[in-house]
């Protein structure tokens, strides 16, 4: 199997909001390979994205920037998330934009965890 990119999450935020935009699904291990924020708003606003391993509590984060208004900012990078890990973001404000992508492996029952 060839793997292939992939979007795994696209979020607008119409409210101030912390929580899950990806959980990997189970069977499947998942790369994080970029995560974009964009501030559609008039003021700065502080972005968060981090990956979270409930399991545990284990969280890094990813993406940690103060947007300016109507700028992005962008994570690229290697993370991998084991079936039920997930991607979370926190947003201060409304109007922030989202798009996170990546690869989703099929597991085939073969390989640690």
């Amino acid at each position: 199997m060839t793997a292939r990119s992939t979007q795994l999450a696209a979020y607008h935020s119409t409210a101030a909001f912390t929580g899950t935009v990806f959980t990997c699904p189970t069977g499947w291990r998942t790369i994080v390979k970029s995560v974009s924020a964009f501030n559609t708003t008039a003021a700065s606003s502080l972005v968060q994205s981090y990956v979270y391993h409930p399991a545990n509590g284990a969280y890094v984060l990813t993406l940690n920037s103060t947007l300016q208004a109507n700028t992005a900012s962008f994570w690229d990078g290697w993370v991998v998330l084991n079936p039920g890990d997930l991607l979370q973001v926190a947003l201060q404000v409304a109007g922030i934009n989202v798009w996170a992508s990546g690869t989703l492996l099929r597991l085939t029952g073969a390989e640690p965890l």
